[in-house]
C-alpha cells in the first residue's frame, strides 16, 4: 500500500542531494587549505632545522650533544667522540628521528628503542625547543642553540 507515491520520494531526496554536493564543495577546499598549511609549516621547519645544533647546557649539565641536520633527511649526532648517523623528517609539526641502533648517550633510548618523536614547540633561526614524548606518558622539553 503506497501512501505518498513515487513523486513524493523523488521530491524529498532532491534537497539532500543538493546539500551533499554543497557540503563537498565546502569540505574539500577546507581540507586542502588545512593540509597546505601543515605542509607549509613543515617546510618552514625543515629549512630552519638544517644545520648544526647543540643541546642547551641547562638541560644537560656537563653534556653537549651535537646534532647535524643535513638536507635530504640525513643527520648525525655526536658526544664524547662517538658519532651516530640517523634519518629525520618533519610531519605535522613533529620531528621524527630514526637511528639504526640507538646511541648509548641518549637518555631513555636503548638498542630496541631507536626512534624518537619530538613536537616542534618553538623554532627560530638560532634556537629550537622540542618536546619529547616518552613511552611512560611523560614529556621532556629540550632546548638547542644553533652553531652555524
Amino acid at each position: 500500500m503506497k501512501i505518498f507515491g513515487n513523486k513524493f520520494r523523488s521530491i524529498s531526496t532532491k534537497p539532500f542531494k543538493a546539500m551533499k554536493k554543497l557540503s563537498f564543495l565546502l569540505i574539500i577546499p577546507a581540507l586542502l587549505i588545512f593540509f597546505y598549511s601543515c605542509k607549509k609549516t613543515d617546510a618552514e621547519y625543515e629549512k630552519l632545522i638544517i644545520g648544526t645544533w647543540i643541546t642547551n647546557a641547562n638541560d644537560f649539565p656537563g653534556d653537549s650533544t651535537k646534532y647535524i641536520f643535513a638536507n635530504g633527511g640525513t643527520g648525525s649526532s655526536s658526544q664524547d667522540g662517538e658519532t651516530d648517523a640517523f634519518s629525520w623528517d618533519i610531519k605535522g609539526g613533529y620531528l621524527n628521528t630514526s637511528y639504526k641502533r640507538a646511541p648509548n648517550y641518549l637518555v631513555g633510548d636503548d638498542q630496541y628503542n631507536s626512534k624518537g618523536m619530538y613536537k616542534v614547540d618553538n623554532i627560530k633561526s638560532n634556537t629550537m625547543e622540542l618536546v619529547q614524548f616518552m613511552a611512560d606518558g611523560s614529556q621532556n622539553t629540550h632546548n638547542f642553540r644553533k652553531l652555524n
